[in-house]
């Protein structure tokens, strides 16, 4: 859909939300500072506002950027319908979507909400948190947590709460995947106090092992292992395996980063067992990812980061053998195997492997994207006479910000 295509449904959005919130046309055009004339043409869906009147509209009527997003999402389907149902919830009147009010605090409402992080999550492993993240905030800020605000203490309370803290993580998550880590690190904070709140453990664990992987990608061990001993502890509450071994994988990548190979490798033949004993067909929705693909991968990353380069190649390539829905995950372990590849020396298939991982993210907008790449990119400085090395660093660095690109120009005078 084009951004000329999209102006009816702009209209009758900004026309709905104005009508609920019981405003007339002349309250909205003096609150955006525009005439009557162009707000009424913007309802009737004849033209889009320009970029000032959109951000002022967006404003008065509380849609956090998600306007701006209908506009720009073009022929993403997927992205399109959920930022639809976003708008939906708030209350706007959305062709071909039934609008929920937003009053009822009750368990169905918690259902609806958990439904829309499923479609949420499922955008942000298509095109990355820096892609996904506005629309998400939006959701989760616009929609969830004024909910919150008027919840019971009773069972549809709590299921509310548990379900705003399950978005409220995801949130973290596109945070963090977007590179803003202090935004992320306070979302995971919320998180956690809604699902400890709400008694609901699991989640709890899960909050505290996205706060250890945060930690080891920032090269923290010891603040790894200390929040993945605390995931454990939940993880046993709540009486599930497979979240046992993340937090053992969790602290497994803690333990390499503090160079304890012996415990590095205790921590992941935990996290094998726990597996292995796993019977994932009750557990939570948000715990899909929790295979053997993803544990093949934190054991990757844990072995390199300890320097056993053999087995960190073996199970990076194992990892690769995962959910082909998981796009960005596919691409993070493609990263992984290149990079293993490249410190063990084998730089030409070490090569081969990372030119897959640029092209997979060419449609993801993902800051731990750009690391990884980044990471295969300073591998290859010392090859750049090297035809395949040149070539591939060269096109890291046209996709990297300034500040990635001035890292490597000073490591390669360096």
């Amino acid at each position: 859909m084009t951004p000329a295509e999209s102006r009816p449904t702009v209209g009758r959005i900004v026309r709905s939300l104005r009508e609920r919130a019981g405003h007339q046309r002349p309250w909205l055009a003096d609150q955006c500072h525009i005439s009557l004339s162009q707000l009424k043409n913007i309802e009737n869906g004849h033209r889009l506002p320009n970029t000032r009147d959109l951000d002022r509209l967006e404003e008065v009527l509380g849609t956090g950027g998600l306007l701006k997003d209908l506009i720009a999402c073009g022929d993403d389907d997927v992205r399109r319908r959920t930022i639809l149902q976003s708008l939906a919830l708030m209350g706007a009147s959305v062709p071909g979507l039934v609008p929920v009010t937003p009053a009822r605090t009750d368990t169905p409402q918690a259902t609806t909400i958990r439904s829309m992080t499923a479609s949420l999550r499922q955008l942000d492993n298509l095109h990355g948190g820096l892609q996904a993240h506005h629309s998400i905030s939006g959701y989760l800020h616009n929609v969830c947590i004024p909910l919150l605000r008027t919840s019971s203490d009773g069972k549809g309370g709590n299921d509310l709460r548990t379900a705003v803290a399950e978005l409220m993580l995801l949130t973290g998550w596109t945070a963090y995947d977007g590179g803003e880590h202090a935004s992320a690190a306070s979302y995971f904070r919320q998180a956690q106090s809604l699902a400890t709140d709400s008694s609901d453990h699991a989640l709890t664990g899960e909050v505290l092992a996205a706060m250890s992987h945060q930690a080891a990608l920032l090269g923290r061990g010891g603040e790894a292992i200390q929040l993945a001993d605390m995931a454990l502890s939940s993880a046993v509450r709540s009486g599930m395996p497979a979240l046992m071994a993340e937090a053992h994988m969790s602290a497994a990548h803690g333990a390499a980063l503090e160079g304890d190979a012996r415990m590095t490798a205790r921590l992941l033949g935990r996290a094998a067992r726990d597996l292995d004993s796993a019977d994932q067909r009750n557990d939570p929705g948000w715990a899909g990812f929790l295979s053997t693909a993803y544990l093949d991968a934190r054991t990757g990353h844990s072995l390199l980061a300890s320097g056993d380069l053999v087995n960190a190649v073996e199970n990076a390539r194992s990892s690769l053998n995962m959910d082909p829905n998981y796009v960005r995950g596919k691409m993070f372990n493609l990263a992984l195997l290149s990079t293993a590849l490249l410190d063990a020396g084998q730089l030409d298939e070490g090569c081969g492997v990372g030119r897959e991982a640029l092209s997979l993210a060419e449609g993801i907008s993902s800051a731990r994207a750009d690391e990884y790449l980044r990471r295969i990119a300073l591998r290859l400085l010392p090859y750049r006479d090297h035809q395949q090395a040149g070539e591939l660093v060269s096109a890291i660095g046209v996709r990297l910000t300034p500040l990635q690109h001035d890292s490597l120009e000073s490591d390669d005078r360096g």
